[in-house]
């Protein structure tokens, strides 16, 4: 072969190892709630939103207030399958403060782009009983980490359609309603 196709089957093949390294860490987001005095259900008062990103992509994704509505609505559905959802407000009452980071393809780099790369998120989960607060339980720095197919589209920026999104909306939710959910084990 060729020096040119040894060259690309280096390339391809320290892209894979960098992108399998990089969600190798997959517990790093595991849980486990501190032990607290709830009611039987929650009350969820507000979930509120801020996106950050380091570049304006030409291509139109979901915008601040439309992640905040999916947000909001699959956490309230979540904890209303799981039977935990009130809207008495003598319940312990939930306050979830999210920032979610949206990124893409080489946005810390000169050379970016407009495909989507896994985002970053935290979240900040105040609990009270009545006027005091309980507790207030922070999740940092969280990802989402794919299997190797998104891992492949994420490195090919493949991931350039507003839909695309839709799976890291639902990464958040999901952590979010398991963090509530892990108060009343």
């Amino acid at each position: 072969m060729n020096k040119v196709v040894w060259k690309l089957i280096g390339i391809v093949v320290a892209v894979l190892t960098m992108v399998g390294c990089a969600t190798q860490s997959s517990n790093q987001n595991a849980y486990s709630a501190p032990k607290l005095n709830t009611t039987e259900f929650f009350y969820l008062n507000s979930i509120s939103l801020v996106t950050e990103q380091f570049v304006t992509p030409d291509i139109e994704y979901h915008s601040e207030s439309e992640i905040e509505e999916k947000v909001s609505a699959g956490v309230r559905q979540s904890l209303s399958s799981a039977g935990l959802l009130s809207e008495d407000t003598s319940m312990t009452t939930l306050d979830v403060d999210v920032v979610y980071q949206k990124r893409f393809v080489g946005d810390k780099t000169p050379i970016t782009s407009d495909s989507l790369a896994y985002p970053m998120f935290d979240y900040t989960i105040t609990v009270q009983n009545g006027a005091k607060e309980v507790s207030t339980i922070s999740r940092k720095g969280l990802t989402y980490s794919g299997d190797f197919t998104m891992n492949l589209k994420v490195a090919g920026g493949r991931l350039r359609k507003k839909s695309d999104e839709e799976v890291f909306i639902k990464a958040l939710v999901d952590s979010i309603s398991e963090t509530i959910q892990s108060f009343k084990k």
